[in-house]
């Protein structure tokens, strides 16, 4: 039986029998394609609200790597993701956050619950201590 396949031009080329070795053509220059490779990893920067009351909620944006980019006081909470600018750049913040990661980043929204959550996580009961005597109204 006969496995091999024709092209339009009369050349024959790869076997179709699945357990031939694959053959490849000679390489040319014109073989040769240049890329650009993304980082594998986008630094992230995180967007919370860590504290205040209704109507002044204080907004931050934290680099991962520590650094404080932005801040904004909000009306509610719910604001808090647009004003800091994480689903768009309607305030402006991110020529601060291009600023300093200029290759690109990630916009992460911590909502002040789930940070609640990972703070008591790391300090366990020293943060039923800190809830017990925090400040009313904080």
């Amino acid at each position: 039986m006969d496995t091999t396949q024709q092209n339009d031009l009369g050349d024959v080329s790869q076997s179709l029998d699945p357990r031939s070795p694959l053959v490849s053509p000679p390489k040319t220059s014109e073989d040769t394609a240049s890329i650009a490779i993304a980082p594998a990893h986008k630094p992230k920067i995180y967007c919370t609200v860590n504290g205040g009351s209704p109507e002044w909620w204080n907004a931050i944006a934290i680099a991962e790597d520590g650094t404080s980019l932005a801040s904004h006081i909000c009306s509610s909470i719910a604001w808090a993701r647009h004003d800091m600018g994480v689903d768009n750049d309607v305030m402006g913040k991110h020529e601060a956050y291009r600023a300093h990661y200029p290759d690109g980043y990630e916009m992460v929204w911590v909502h002040p619950d789930e940070m609640r959550e990972q703070i008591k996580a790391k300090c366990g009961p020293m943060y039923d201590v800190y809830l017990k005597n925090k400040p009313q109204g904080k």
